[in-house]
């Protein structure tokens, strides 16, 4: 029982830890976007947060597309090869695993600006 209990607990904290880098990120992307669409771009609020939330998510999905396409280079794997780098799979699944968190942590961030921009413009 108490292990299980520890283990809620890391959890929750590794949950809080991500929604605090996620709050972060969209309170940066809320800022820009608002001194980008009253100074530069004269543009509506909800415009400029929705194309933010589609470029936040288009960061994070491209970021596992090149992840991907290094690690299936042949280039890469012969250099590799030659280098003589053990548990080499190893670190690369580790490499894919945070691409993959990167990936999730932008889309979330880009899905919450979309939804301020849609409440914005509903509001």
């Amino acid at each position: 029982m108490r292990k299980g209990k520890r283990l809620f607990k890391a959890v929750l904290k590794a949950i809080s830890r991500v929604l605090k880098k996620v709050m972060v990120v969209v309170g940066l992307t809320l800022l820009i976007s608002v001194l980008l669409s009253n100074f530069v771009l004269n543009a509506n609020l909800e415009t400029v947060l929705e194309y933010a939330g589609v470029l936040l998510m288009a960061i994070g999905g491209l970021s596992v597309l090149g992840g991907r396409r290094i690690t299936m280079s042949g280039d890469y794997m012969w250099s590799r090869a030659t280098a003589g780098i053990e548990d080499a799979s190893m670190k690369e699944m580790d490499l894919f695993m945070q691409s993959y968190e990167f990936c999730i942590f932008m889309g979330l961030a880009g899905f919450i600006v979309i939804l301020i921009g849609l409440a914005v413009y509903y509001i």
